[in-house]
């Protein structure tokens, strides 16, 4: 890639927030070429979008913080590499 931009929009919406998201890439060279042409782009991004979607449709839930996870996000190595320099 030799550009990327990404814009995010916000606007009123009723008793809410509207978003709308756009971003401008420019592939070179043959793997940008084929990254583009595979729809591999388009694919990512739109994982990125619907992971932005699923947070806001969670955000209403009570006692929900938005991106929290039950889920360890540290791996076991890098646990035992954290434990090892709080001694």
């Amino acid at each position: 890639m030799r550009h990327f931009k990404a814009i995010a929009e916000l606007h009123p919406e009723g008793a809410g927030t509207g978003l709308v998201f756009r971003s401008e890439i420019e592939c070179v060279g043959v793997l940008g070429l084929l990254a583009r042409l595979s729809g591999q782009i388009g694919r990512e991004g739109d994982k990125r979008v619907a992971a932005i979607k699923k947070m806001i449709r969670q955000a209403d839930a009570p006692g929900h913080i938005a991106g929290a996870s039950a889920a360890e996000a540290a791996k076991p190595a890098a646990r035992r590499r954290l434990a090892a320099l709080i001694v």
